[in-house]
C-alpha cells in the first residue's frame, strides 16, 4: 500500500467524506522553534470547513495552558477542543470511578488535571528523599510510600530521580494500577540534538514491574474514546488525523478506521515516506492515506481546487 502525495482533487474529495479534522500539535502546528509557517492559516481555514479537535501526547500542559500557548501565536482555540495526556488520564480515572490517591511521576500539569476531578495525588516535583543514592539494599528500608495510594501515573517527569522510580514500582509491586500518559520516547526538536520523553521512564517502570501500564496517550484507542464521548460518539470513519508520527497518529489512525495525512514537520521526513512506498516499511506497518510537506499546503492546495473549478 502506498502513501499519496496530497493533491487539490484528493483533498476535494477527502473533504466529502468527512466531519471532524483532528491535529496533532507538536511537529504539526508548533515545535521547539515556534509557530510553523503557514499553520496558523490552514488551522483557520479547517475550521471554516469542518469541526477541529486538538490531539497531543504532549503530557506537559493542561487544556488552558495549551490554550494560552495557541493564544501566544495568534490562534483561536477553546479548552474543550483539546485533549493532552494531562487532562486525558485524569478523565481516564474520572470516567472509571477512581477511587483513591495517585503517585504521579510526571509534571505538575497532571496534577492541574487531577484536581479539577478532585483526585487526590502525591509525588510531583522535587523528591529529596535519597533512597537508591547508593544501590544498596538497606536504601530501601527507608523507602516512605504513602498507604492511600493505589495508582501510578508515568508521563514526563522533570525531576525524575532513582527514589522516584523505586516508588512508582514499588507501589505497583503492592498492586496499585499503573498508567501512562504517552509512549514517546523522544521529543522533536530543531536542532539536531535528542530529547528524550515519557516512554523512556514508562519503559523503565514496566521493566521493573513485568507489568505493562495502560496506555492513555495516541495511539491507544482510549484518547479516541474520550473524544467521542464528548463529540456526541463521532464516527471516526468520517475523521481524518493529521499528524507527523507513523508510530503514534499514523497508527492510532489506522487502528481506528480514521483518514489520515502525515505532515513532514516534525518526526517523519520524506526518507520514511520513500521507505513506506519501496516496501521498506515504517511506523510498525501504518500507512497514512496521504503526506505533505507542511499543514500549510492545506491551503495552497485548497486554492488550487478553487481555481480549477
Amino acid at each position: 500500500m502506498a502513501c499519496r502525495r496530497l493533491d487539490a482533487k484528493c483533498l476535494s474529495d477527502l473533504l466529502k467524506d468527512i466531519d471532524y479534522f483532528l491535529l496533532d500539535i507538536d511537529g504539526v502546528i508548533w515545535n521547539a522553534a515556534g509557530d510553523i509557517q503557514g499553520s496558523r492559516e490552514a488551522v483557520e481555514t479547517l475550521q471554516t470547513l469542518r469541526a477541529v479537535i486538538f490531539l497531543s501526547n504532549c503530557s506537559c500542559l493542561t487544556r488552558e495552558e495549551f490554550v494560552s500557548n495557541f493564544e501566544e501565536l495568534g490562534y483561536n482555540v477553546k479548552p474543550g477542543q483539546i485533549y493532552g495526556t494531562a487532562y486525558a488520564v485524569a478523565s481516564y480515572l474520572k470516567d472509571t470511578r477512581f477511587r483513591g490517591k495517585v503517585y504521579v511521576m510526571g509534571t505538575p500539569s497532571i496534577g492541574k488535571e487531577l484536581d479539577k476531578f478532585g483526585i487526590k495525588h502525591t509525588g510531583i516535583g522535587v523528591d529529596k528523599d535519597p533512597v537508591g543514592a547508593t544501590c544498596r539494599p538497606t536504601d530501601l528500608t527507608h523507602l516512605s510510600l504513602d498507604p492511600e495510594v493505589n495508582c501510578v501515573i508515568v508521563g514526563y517527569d522533570n525531576y525524575f530521580n532513582i527514589s522516584k522510580l523505586q516508588k512508582a514500582v514499588n507501589y505497583i509491586a503492592r498492586g496499585a494500577i499503573s498508567l501512562a500518559t504517552h509512549e514517546d520516547l523522544c521529543y522533536p526538536t530543531t536542532d539536531g540534538l535528542v530529547t528524550i520523553d515519557a516512554g523512556v521512564l514508562v519503559a523503565a517502570v514496566g521493566e521493573a514491574t513485568g507489568k505493562t501500564p495502560i496506555l492513555i496517550g495516541k495511539p491507544s484507542r482510549i484518547i479516541l474514546e474520550q473524544i467521542r464521548r464528548d463529540a456526541h460518539q463521532l464516527d471516526p470513519s468520517r475523521c481524518c488525523l493529521i499528524g507527523d508520527s507513523l508510530s503514534t497518529d499514523i497508527a492510532l489512525a489506522a487502528r481506528c478506521g480514521m483518514r489520515s495525512i502525515l505532515v513532514l514537520t516534525g518526526q517523519s521526513t520524506q526518507k520514511d515516506v520513500d521507505g513506506i512506498n519501496c516496501g521498506d516499511g515504517g511506523g510498525d506497518g501504518f500507512v497514512p492515506d496521504y503526506y505533505i510537506d507542511g499543514l500549510g499546503d492545506i491551503v495552497t492546495l485548497l486554492r488550487q481546487g478553487e481555481a480549477s473549478g
